[in-house]
């Protein structure tokens, strides 16, 4: 069913809760999330996910992240219930800058339905999330 998000709550360990309706469901998303003091995924040295642009999207998305060093990174698109509906990469990269378009579809090729999701890049151990709106 659509959940529609009305509160973001996060743990001292970093981990980020969503309150959604219709039923008052709460959703647990693991991993630190960028940007958001006091979670793992900030500080020099870690690889840093930028937000997604535009943002909420109709069309493709621009997902953004710099590397502090080479090294294998992992990008996935995440539903709000943490289960994965795109990979997007997984791949060893140089340090720097890099950029990819997710084009709202999920593993099977399929365009996914409006809601709330979220784009989380994996490197050397650490793992940080940008939310995604999608609308039709």
């Amino acid at each position: 069913g659509t959940h529609e998000v009305l509160a973001f709550l996060r743990a001292a360990d970093g981990t980020l809760f969503a309150a959604t309706t219709p039923n008052g469901d709460v959703f647990r998303w693991s991993g630190p999330i960028a940007g958001v003091p006091g979670s793992a995924g900030d500080g020099a040295g870690v690889a840093r996910l930028e937000p997604a642009r535009p943002n909420p999207a109709r069309t493709g998305v621009t997902l953004a992240f710099r590397l502090p060093r080479a090294g294998r990174a992992v990008l996935a698109v995440m539903d709000a219930q943490g289960r994965r509906v795109r990979a997007l990469l997984d791949a060893h990269l140089d340090a720097g800058g890099h950029t990819l378009t997710w084009d709202r579809r999920d593993d099977a090729g399929h365009e996914v339905a409006e809601g709330l999701y979220f784009a989380r890049l994996e490197f050397q151990g650490r793992a940080q999330a940008c939310k995604l709106a999608v609308l039709r």
